[in-house]
């Protein structure tokens, strides 16, 4: 039981989907190729691409709804390249720790961790161990008043499932991110209350011991 809920808990907020099945031979040898954008769009991309290159650390609160229905919420923390950390709210102290090419899952009610591949996860092509724009693959963009989105593929496997980013033009900054797994099966992630920062301390994204 305790292992089913931690594997819906991170399933809803970074979609991993060979956690319960795995693509057919067929699928794993799909090709994303990029769509094509207008010189306009093209600009706004590039603004995308450049923020998350040159982005140093931020930390805030966020919203998630995942693909039930259920909202839940807690405390997040960003440092480029390949580190992140989600502490839910409630008295469980469930935390999401991402390092090392690696997401932990702690529920300290039960004494229990779960590891798993970050690079097998859509947020893996963004803070992986494999991280450049040369793997991924661009399926949709789109722009709405102040707000512009794309969704983003691995570009050799993209039926794992996809992420899109949602971005404000001005402030130019990161919004969320809505995560499909290859059920369909959709999460929303939304980022609030954003503060810039340079650094955190060197212990705060450390894993626990497996």
């Amino acid at each position: 039981m305790f292992v089913k809920q931690k594997i819906f808990r991170l399933s809803f907020l970074l979609s991993v989907p060979f956690l319960f099945s795995e693509p057919s031979a067929l699928m794993a040898e799909e090709v994303c190729k990029n769509i094509a954008l207008e010189q306009a769009q093209k600009d706004e991309f590039s603004k995308m691409q450049f923020w998350l290159d040159h982005l140093e650390a931020e930390k805030g609160s966020f919203s998630q709804i995942d693909q039930n229905g259920k909202n839940t919420t807690g405390s997040f923390a960003l440092q480029r390249p390949d580190k992140m950390r989600f502490d839910y709210d409630g008295k469980t102290g469930i935390h999401i720790i991402g390092n090392e090419g690696k997401l932990a899952y702690t529920d300290p009610s039960v004494g229990q961790v779960t590891f798993i591949p970050m690079d097998k996860t859509p947020l893996g092509l963004l803070f992986g161990k494999t991280y450049g724009w040369s793997g991924i693959c661009l399926q949709k963009f789109t722009e709405a008043n102040n707000l512009a989105e794309a969704t983003l593929a691995q570009a050799n496997n993209p039926s794992q499932g996809n992420i899109t980013l949602k971005f404000s033009k001005d402030p130019f900054q990161l919004l969320g991110w809505r995560v499909e797994d290859m059920q369909g099966g959709i999460t929303e992630i939304s980022l609030e209350k954003i503060k810039a920062m340079k650094h955190f301390s060197k212990n705060y994204f450390q894993l626990p011991t497996e």
